[in-house]
């Protein structure tokens, strides 16, 4: 039988969340979000079972217009200090963080729409923050394709604002992450973290969004400050 990378919270039981009250530091916020990241749990369970971490390459485009690939490993794509305590998403103690910029990564697998499972070879494309990837079909009109990317980025860039701490909110956050992990209904979502909010499916639907955001990447972004 295989062994469970996570052990399911009771979203309910605000003592499941009483040490982020305690230290509510963003290193604090960074791991909570990050330990409930799929593929890190994933790639944890590989490093427990092979005490090898998993490996990625990933790429880089130099002043010359070449991508160079680079050859890390899980430490170095989450930020995680070879100097770390604890990196068990199961265990609450925080890991050792590497603070700095965070440019994001988007997965080969992203592309192609495969899930990532236990693969220890993985093929990473760096992106800055204010860079997209476009994919273009040659069977298709390049002008009109070229016009509606032209629109489609002077709209992400007049909405896209800049990252914002909303710590008052992250517990929510985390709550929610772990309500729909349990697959719990959206009433009993709505009445238990919204009491007193407008029950609307909008409100779970974009705090939701904003969690996952901090779960799969921006974690990084509250390390950069």
């Amino acid at each position: 039988m295989k062994k469970l990378a996570w052990k399911l919270i009771n979203w309910i039981d605000l003592k499941n969340y009483e040490h982020i009250e305690e230290d509510s530091s963003d290193e604090v916020y960074a791991w909570e979000f990050l330990r409930r990241n799929k593929q890190y749990q994933n790639d944890y369970s590989v490093y427990e079972r092979t005490k090898k971490f998993p490996g990625y390459t990933r790429y880089t485009l130099s002043s010359e217009g070449q991508y160079i690939s680079h050859n890390e490993d899980m430490l170095d794509w989450y930020r995680l200090s070879r100097e770390f305590i604890n990196i068990d998403p199961k265990i609450t103690t925080l890991p050792a963080f590497v603070k700095g910029d965070c440019p994001r990564y988007l997965q080969k697998d992203d592309f192609l729409g495969f899930d990532a499972t236990d693969d220890t070879d993985k093929e990473i494309l760096e992106l800055r923050q204010d860079e997209v990837v476009v994919v273009l079909s040659t069977s298709l009109n390049l002008d009109n394709q070229f016009d509606r990317i032209k629109d489609q980025l002077k709209l992400k860039k007049d909405t896209n604002g800049g990252f914002r701490k909303r710590k008052d909110k992250y517990i929510t956050y985390l709550r929610l992450l772990d309500a729909e992990l349990m697959d719990i209904p959206e009433a009993e979502i709505l009445n238990v973290l919204y009491p007193k909010e407008e029950k609307s499916r909008t409100t779970i639907f974009n705090n939701l969004k904003a969690a996952k955001k901090l779960r799969d990447f921006n974690y990084k972004k509250l390390l950069a400050f």
